[in-house]
């Protein structure tokens, strides 16, 4: 993929990322402080729109996916997604609007169709990334545009989300989260349209480049001797979804009440957006020198790290939770990067399947998230966070880390006599 596609496939992604992150970031947030809703309802509503969102992936990658083997075809699905997820989204930003009465059922409503756009706008533009690369070398290349789009998203989603914790008075925060989707839904559909039009006028750029024989005498990288089990990339993405999401969707309540007024909320949000994207060239060089499998490892140990050192610091001055908070954006960025560089080489494998393998692949992450969002909304019913009791919230968002990185790092150990030697010429 030459510069040029990398780019508008980039800003596709950060179009698509905006709503996804907020998502991730604001809705549980939103549903509690804003709309007035206990954690456990929260936990529910959310779990069960996830379900949902799981379920269409799946269907969507199965019934549509014999029918998308090119990136032209997966650009028109993708602009369509992009649309219906955007409306929804806007209209799940007046909830907190809505007569009580109703409320729940119209947050309901709302969130499944949004899920249901979002399905079709997520699996089509992931599906590229199977169809569009040729070697494990250039997914790793991929992988690292797309999750530096996606941590600029974040700055962007974090910098409107403590504006928004720290700035705006509680009153007003309605009205901001009603304006900001407008803005990020129009981002979405912007950035989609792009992406269709480049993809669609320039086909030939979507063909992976076939790399030259190499010499007899030639070392080959180990990433080019194997081919990938699914069941490491299937097996890996539950792991992260079950654990991680506890860890990023608590940063919210985190910053709201671990700080006093003007003393680093903004500044620990933004630290771990950053370290998303600041890490990204790192693990992309990463990439190119080394097997999948050994990125991944690598990955997985920075994120035990990360989550000890919140465990160590999360509690301790702004500095070092500051730094925490850097260290933890960097790891979990390049252990998910490497993860979606891995599925993009089981989908490149069989293009014909690539739309089914990544419908099954996000199927299998959400219906690990909707589990986490139950877990989520269970652990805030136990804590005392809005006095700023946060110890508990603090030990589970670093046990979190800890156990994803270590459950990881132990799966990839276990998979590793299931990999399938490529045979020369």
């Amino acid at each position: 993929m030459n510069f040029a596609a990398l780019t508008i496939y980039g800003f596709g992604h950060f179009g698509k990322s905006l709503l996804w992150l907020s998502s991730v970031l604001i809705f549980a947030f939103y549903l509690t402080e804003v709309a007035g809703f206990a954690p456990e309802r929260m936990g529910w509503v959310l779990a069960l729109s996830m379900v949902v969102n799981a379920a269409c992936d799946w269907l969507i990658g199965r019934g549509l996916g014999r029918h998308v083997t090119t990136v032209r075809s997966a650009t028109r699905l993708q602009l369509a997604g992009s649309v219906i997820a955007g409306t929804c989204f806007v209209a799940f930003a007046q909830t907190a609007a809505i007569n009580a009465d109703w409320r729940t059922a119209y947050a309901i409503a709302t969130l499944v169709l949004f899920r249901m756009g979002y399905s079709l706008y997520d699996v089509p533009q992931n599906t590229m990334m199977g169809l569009v690369v040729g070697n494990d070398g250039d997914r790793s290349q991929i992988a690292a545009a797309r999750y530096a789009a996606a941590g600029l998203a974040n700055i962007v989603v974090t910098l409107c989300l403590s504006v928004w914790l720290v700035q705006i008075e509680g009153p007003y925060r309605e009205t901001a989260f009603a304006a900001v989707s407008v803005v990020y839904a129009g981002l979405a559909i912007g950035s989609a349209l792009l992406v269709t039009r480049h993809f669609s006028q320039t086909p030939t750029r979507a063909e992976p480049a076939r790399a030259p024989a190499p010499a007899d005498d030639a070392i080959q990288p180990a990433r080019e001797s194997v081919h990938l089990p699914p069941v490491l990339a299937f097996g890996s993405i539950l792991i992260y979804s079950t654990l991680m999401p506890v860890f990023t969707e608590l940063k919210a309540y985190f910053a709201a009440f671990a700080f006093a007024p003007g003393a680093g909320a903004t500044a620990f949000l933004l630290s771990s957006a950053l370290g998303q994207v600041l890490a990204q060239p790192l693990w992309a060089r990463v990439g190119r020198r080394r097997a999948l499998v050994s990125l991944y490892r690598l990955a997985a140990l920075a994120v035990i790290g990360a989550g000890a050192s919140f465990a160590l610091l999360g509690m301790a001055g702004v500095p070092w939770v500051l730094m925490a908070a850097f260290v933890f954006g960097a790891a979990s960025s390049g252990l998910l990067m490497a993860i979606w560089s891995i599925m993009g080489h089981v989908a490149g494998l069989d293009p014909g399947r690539a739309m089914a393998r990544f419908g099954q692949f996000t199927s299998c992450s959400k219906l690990a998230q909707a589990a986490a969002i139950m877990m989520i909304g269970q652990i805030l019913a136990l804590s005392d966070y809005r006095t700023g009791t946060l110890d508990l919230i603090v030990a589970v968002m670093a046990g979190a880390a800890v156990l994803t990185g270590t459950l990881c790092f132990v799966f990839s150990l276990q998979t590793r006599g299931r990999t399938i030697p490529i045979q020369p010429g």
